[in-house]
Parts: structure tokens; sequence; C-alpha cells
């Protein structure tokens, strides 16, 4: 058990990197939206093939969408906001073709990305408090509050059949 907040994470800044999805997103969901609703029309006026373009570019416009409206949404709050839970997995993975590690944080009901050395150091089972924007769930500070045994609940833990 540790005897106070240890900080684990402070990351500054973080409403430029907002402003930052914002702008790349949304003009790209613009852009996506006029693509599709055109490849649509050309659909609807009697070129089948159209559709195909219509449905894929369709996903993109759909997942820049909720990127930018969650960044927009986070810019014009009110602020950040703080959660707390028990950590009940970490784990890391590759991105872009395996050239960079992305590593992720499972606490309370959200999972976060954090920083290498947050991931390596919690385990389940830790209690953790996050600052984060509550949209895009973008960080600010991890602290750690208390240390558990290395389990997470029972609730948790996946089930395998």
């Amino acid at each position: 058990m540790t005897t106070g907040p240890e900080e684990l994470e402070v990351r500054t800044n973080t409403r430029r990197t907002l402003v930052r999805m914002a702008v790349l997103y949304v003009p790209l969901a613009v852009i996506c939206i006029a693509v599709a609703l055109y490849s649509f029309s050309h659909f609807l006026g009697g070129a089948t093939g159209a559709i195909v373009p219509a449905f894929f570019v369709g996903i993109f416009a759909f997942a820049f969408t909720v990127e930018g409206l969650a960044a927009v949404r986070d810019l014009r709050s009110a602020g950040p906001v703080t959660s707390q839970g028990m950590v009940r997995r970490t784990w890391s993975r590759g991105g872009l073709l395996w050239f960079f590690r992305s590593h992720y944080m499972f606490a309370g009901d959200t999972v976060y990305s954090v920083e290498p050395l947050t991931s390596v150091t919690v385990r389940a089972g830790d209690t953790v408090e996050v600052d984060h924007w509550p949209h895009t769930k973008t960080v600010i500070a991890v602290r750690l509050l208390s240390q558990g045994s290395g389990v997470a609940d029972p609730d948790t833990r996946p089930t395998y059949r």
C-alpha cells in the first residue's frame, strides 16, 4: 500500500492536442461525407457500382466524424474531469505497421491511452485516479492511489470457454 497518491504521468498542454485533433478530423469528415454523398447520388442515378465507394468512404466518414465531434465537444466543455477506478488490465500493441507501440490501461469502465512507464508501473488491482477530457478520454494525469494484489476483481477477469 502506498501512503499517498503517486504521480505516474502528467501531460502538459493537452488542449493543443485537442485542437490538432479537431483541425485534422473535422475537414477529413467533411470531405469524406461529400465524397460518400456524391457516390451515393450516382448510385441512386443508376450507377450500381457507385455503392462500393459510397459504403467504404462512408465508413471513414463516420469514424472521422466521431473523432472530430469528440474533440470539438472537449474544446467547448467546461474542462477536464477526474475518474477513479481499479485497474483491470494493461497492455500494449503495435501501431502503424508495427513501427509505433501504443500502451493502454483499462481502469474503471474506460480504456485510456497512457505512457509506456505508466503501463508497466500499474498492475491489475491497483486503484488509480485519472484526469482526462470527457469525450476523447485524452489523459492529462494519472495518479496511483493504492496498490492492489496484482489480481483484478473476479467479475472483471475474462472468461474462456
